[in-house]
């Protein structure tokens, strides 16, 4: 009887677990992944909010472009998502390596930390997100990208399908 009794805590104490794991999925699950996501593209936006004006002023130029979108990663098999703020900036003022040295010193006003400066590519970060502006021969694309982030199937093909924000719309 006693070995029995063992094998029957056991068993619900297994149950029990078994119970858990399947309710960290869901709809609860799901809310908990939108929620992130959402936050995390508000963080996004609201840095590119600030350093978007701020390299186009260092760059002597206006924004011909700006989007945020979230986007599913690379791996075919793979529903984690990132979120990007893609920025296109027309034509610059000035020598590239003069526009190099402004855009620096905007992303430092800005508190970013700057990676690196190498040739017409400027790369900073700043609370978890990366910005790298690449200076054409006359124009300019500033991307702010998120890492990847691990949800559910279903809310990565959700937000991967949405469609992006167009912020000279607003």
């Amino acid at each position: 009887m006693k070995l029995l009794g063992r094998w029957a805590v056991l068993g619900a104490v297994g149950g029990l677990g078994l119970g858990v794991l399947a309710g960290c999925g869901g709809e609860d699950g799901a809310a908990a992944d939108r929620d992130r996501l959402d936050r995390l593209a508000a963080t996004v936006d609201g840095l590119a909010a600030e350093i978007v004006p701020a390299t186009a002023d260092a760059a002597r130029s206006d924004v011909h472009a700006w989007q945020g979108d979230y986007r599913v990663c690379s791996d075919p098999t793979s529903t984690d998502v990132s979120y990007v703020v893609a920025a296109q900036l027309d034509a610059f003022v000035g020598p590239r390596d003069q526009v190099e040295h402004r855009v620096v010193t905007a992303f430092d006003d800005a508190g970013w930390e700057v990676a690196s400066s190498r040739g017409s590519v400027v790369t900073a970060t700043k609370d978890g997100v990366t910005a790298t502006l690449s200076l054409g021969a006359a124009a300019a694309d500033l991307n702010l990208q998120t890492d990847c982030v691990q949800v559910g199937d279903d809310v990565g093909r959700e937000y991967g399908d949405r469609r992006a924000t167009d912020f000279l719309e607003k």
